[in-house]
């Protein structure tokens, strides 16, 4: 998603983020004022909810408003089941090429789902740009782009957009709640960030208050370089290359490692420590002793949460927006803990999972 295309989804997209909260406060345990173990559950629904807004132009209202949606649930239903089919029939061995086992079945059958019930939502908006046009000079919708090109384009686009985002975007968001519960002081520096630029909490962000938020965007990309969403990126070189001395040939597959290089010490001091001054300008890229937190001269390619270039995720735009709005409502909104053990919090197929219940304590703020 350009830059320019954020205004045209803030609004909607702060909507979901409303009844978000209010899922919290519904939810969360009138005593402990902890949520269920599945709260996962919901934070995939506000994913969803999100990234469907501009996908498919479409409010489904999982979250609070229409959560027996039965579309809704069969696509969230099957972008899982799509993701680890993916992870089963290309990473393990399998004879899916030459039989149609029962993993290959399970995949075709939640494309088959997948497509039919974007296809329907596509048709839908396709009819209703067609009588009602935007009008000279008016922002497009992102559909809406799709479509001039062609209407399988559009298709295509919103499975990607839907898979890459909901199931991503649901556990960067779990990855950032849980560094920021679990390190109270950068939350009450982010909250100070927050309240500077929105005293009321109930004030809508804008494109240009966003732009003012430094420590937010850093806490999300400190998040993601400790819990990153994927094992790595996969790559085919193509020409023969020397690296660090050894000639890699054509053709070769090449793995950049989401886990090494954030992780070490020589280029992140103190790596398993969650510090967000990492990201600001270099000047204040100081913790609270006055140490350096980033190596000098840092190569801007060792930490890529969602890639790089034209086969980046699709969804990375969606996704930070979403994360930025979310982040930002709730720390507003709560003083957020977590009381339990983090300890493997995340497993990893295709992309990374909360591999632990998360109950998350959200005390209202006066």
């Amino acid at each position: 998603m350009q830059p320019k295309n954020a205004k045209l989804y803030l609004d909607p997209l702060q909507k979901v983020n409303l009844e978000f909260i209010e899922r919290i406060r519904e939810i969360r345990d009138p005593l402990t004022l902890e949520v269920p173990e599945n709260f996962l559950e919901d934070i995939n629904h506000l994913a969803f909810d999100s990234v469907a807004v501009v996908a498919l132009d479409h409010e489904f209202g999982l979250l609070r408003r229409n959560p027996d949606c039965a579309e809704a649930k069969v696509l969230c239903e099957h972008m899982s089941a799509f993701l680890k089919s993916i992870y089963d029939l290309g990473i393990k061995p399998s004879f899916y090429k030459y039989i149609q086992t029962p993993t290959y079945k399970r995949f075709a059958k939640s494309m088959d789902l997948m497509f039919d019930v974007t296809n329907r939502y596509v048709n839908a908006a396709l009819e209703r740009l067609e009588k009602n046009p935007s009008k000279e000079g008016e922002e497009r919708s992102v559909l809406e782009k799709l479509l001039k090109i062609n209407r399988k384009t559009a298709i295509v686009m919103a499975i990607d957009m839907l898979t890459a985002a909901v199931d991503g975007s649901s556990s960067a968001l779990a990855a950032v709640l849980l560094c920021i519960a679990r390190n109270p002081t950068k939350q009450q520096k982010l909250r100070e960030e927050l309240l500077a630029v929105l005293p009321n909490k109930h004030e809508r962000f804008t494109v240009e208050n966003m732009k003012n938020l430094p420590y937010l965007r850093a806490c999300i990309k400190e998040a993601l370089r400790i819990y990153p969403l994927a094992f790595g990126n996969v790559r085919e070189t193509g020409a023969d290359l020397v690296l660090s001395g050894y000639r890699v040939p054509k053709g070769t597959s090449a793995l950049i490692s989401s886990n090494m290089l954030p992780n070490e010490a020589l280029f992140f001091p103190r790596p398993r420590e969650f510090i967000p001054e990492r990201w600001l300008r270099k000047s204040d890229a100081v913790s609270a002793d006055g140490e350096r937190v980033l190596a000098e001269n840092v190569n801007k390619f060792i930490n890529l949460p969602f890639g790089f270039g034209p086969r980046s995720c699709v969804g990375r735009r969606i996704a930070e927006l979403e994360m930025e709005l979310t982040l930002g409502n709730l720390v507003r909104n709560f003083e957020i803990e977590f009381n339990h053990s983090t300890k493997n919090a995340f497993k990893y197929h295709l992309i990374s999972a909360p591999a632990i219940p998360l109950k998350f304590k959200f005390v209202d703020l006066k």
